[in-house]
């Protein structure tokens, strides 16, 4: 919600409490520092097409750090290891072995950190629910395993930054983790409404868990008028969090809120404010209006600012604010702070402004390819020149990819594996690679069930599998959980791994075979 633009960097710089230049002269040019970066899914690309390099200051990316990313989670698989045995540097820091790490076939300049999971830590966390809870430390970490602050921390003191590393977090050196680390979020991450997201306040929550619904997250006693985890938006210390977004019915105050103002006022001179009638339960204006910003506190909330008020919020809006006067006075007022909108059902940022069906890029329909063609190639997508158009176009994919591949996660198993697969329970419980065709599917191509089999994908990648029979799928598909990794193209990896580090359940990665195609 900040941005990328000078003002933003600005922002984080003072609440970083380091100076804004200094941080500019980290990277090559104000340009790549105000320029989105790679994503999870293209970063590779910015390593092997050196085309790339010219959104990426001239140079292709030459070092990975992978903090507990699951690499082989994302499409192409064997091009993720052309990636890691073409950088420089490969760090990886995990509690488990990062299955990358023996995927790929480098021989220097790798090296394998072990993190503590999280009983050898503590901190915050957040779920997907917005809720945020406090975990303590159960045990020390073991054996050569170090906590993740303390990983990055000497990175930051041997690159040279340390100081400005933890500037922002309580006196700079004289900093508590993990509450001032907790504590610097909540005071910086305002667009987000986290502010009243404070280690004091989550302590609280976890020591007293009975006094929670689990189902409303309405708190008792001593946590009376707060919801469980202080989900976002948490627009004060005092506010008691939103565990439904964009609810009508409650005040402000109390978790309400409606759309927000995100995308301006109007467009092509349509109001996108809400409509009169259309506000949270005591919201001193009962329609639509802006983000609460300094020069339109005083005629939105009804109040008069003092100079010095003034003084302190002048020039910012309500996430820019570190005073707190701003999202005071609206919440004093029951106006939300990111202002009352109307839902953005029409997106004129995207190719589609309403979303509608395009084929797949390798579509196994070749007649509806025409009918629902994809989107012409994109330029500079997160520094990648990204091919939609012209792969779909390449050649008639049918003909040589006739069966539909479909991925998917198994119960048993989280992401790569990597941590499930490690499990003699979970192992036994879904023990191996497999992929399930329809009985027609399986008679046509010659396959009984327990056969093993070969799978090519669109890319260049093959996988050797079981095959699983089954009248789960169609007979024009085929599933293959995403969850296995430790075997390669029909060879077995146990060799790569550092000595009695193998999980107990190993397979062919099913991203082997999953196409080229990005959003």
């Amino acid at each position: 919600y900040y941005g990328l633009a000078e003002g933003s960097w600005k922002y984080f710089a003072k609440q970083w409490k380091v100076d804004y230049e200094w941080l500019k002269g980290r990277f090559k040019s104000k340009e790549l520092m105000e320029a989105k970066g790679n994503t999870l899914s293209l970063w590779k690309h910015s390593v092997l097409d050196e085309s790339n390099a010219k959104y990426n200051g001239g140079s292709p990316i030459k070092a990975l750090i992978c903090i507990g990313n699951g690499v082989s989670t994302v499409t192409e698989t064997h091009k993720s290891k052309e990636a890691l045995d073409k950088l420089d540097l490969v760090v990886f820091i995990d509690p488990y072995v990062n299955d990358s790490a023996v995927i790929t076939t480098r021989n220097d300049n790798m090296f394998l950190l072990p993190a503590a999971s999280q009983v050898e830590n503590s901190g915050s966390v957040v779920n997907t629910g917005r809720s945020t809870q406090w975990r303590s430390q159960v045990v020390e970490p073991l054996f050569e395993s170090r906590k993740d602050q303390e990983i990055l921390f000497d990175f930051a003191k041997r690159l040279g930054f340390y100081n400005e590393f933890i500037a922002g977090m309580g006196k700079g050196d004289n900093f508590t983790w993990p509450e001032d680390a907790t504590n610097e979020i909540a005071r910086t991450l305002k667009a987000h409404g986290l502010t009243g997201v404070t280690a004091e306040r989550l302590k609280k929550h976890q020591e007293n868990w009975h006094l929670f619904d689990s189902s409303t997250l309405k708190g008792r006693g001593v946590t009376e008028k707060e919801y469980y985890g202080l989900p976002w938006p948490c627009w004060s210390e005092t506010h008691p969090g939103s565990p439904v977004l964009f609810n009508t019915s409650l005040p402000v105050s109390q978790g309400g809120m409606g759309f927000r103002t995100r995308f301006g006022t109007q467009r092509n001179g349509v109001s996108l404010l809400a409509n009169e009638g259309s506000a949270p339960v005591g919201s001193r204006i009962k329609g639509g209006y802006d983000e609460i910003t300094a020069k339109n506190i005083e005629e939105l909330a009804g109040i008069t600012l003092t100079a010095e008020e003034k003084a302190l919020v002048e020039g910012t809006n309500w996430k820019t604010d570190t005073s707190g006067i701003l999202v005071k006075y609206a919440l004093a007022a029951g106006l939300t702070p990111f202002g009352n909108a109307r839902a953005r059902t029409i997106v004129w940022e995207f190719i589609d402004n309403v979303p509608k069906h395009r084929e797949p890029l390798h579509s196994p329909r070749t007649d509806l390819v025409a009918k629902y063609p994809a989107t012409k190639d994109i330029p500079n997508h997160f520094r990648i020149d990204v091919r939609y158009e012209s792969e779909q176009l390449k050649e008639d994919w049918a003909k040589s990819y006739p069966v539909n591949v479909i991925s998917g996660r198994v119960v048993e198993h989280m992401g790569t594996g990597t941590e499930t697969r490690a499990s003699h329970y979970l192992s036994e419980l879904n023990p191996e690679m497999y992929g399930e065709l329809n009985p027609i599917l399986a008679g046509r191509l010659g396959l009984n069930d327990g056969d093993m089999m070969w799978l090519y994908g669109t890319g260049g990648g093959k996988i050797k599998i079981k095959c699983k029979v089954s009248l789960r799928v169609d007979e024009k598909s085929v599933f293959l959980p995403q969850n296995f990794s430790g075997w390669w193209s029909g060879e077995d990896l146990t060799y790569r791994y550092p000595s009695g580090t193998a999980p107990y359940a190993m397979g062919e990665n099913s991203n082997q075979v999953t196409s080229y195609g990005f959003d």
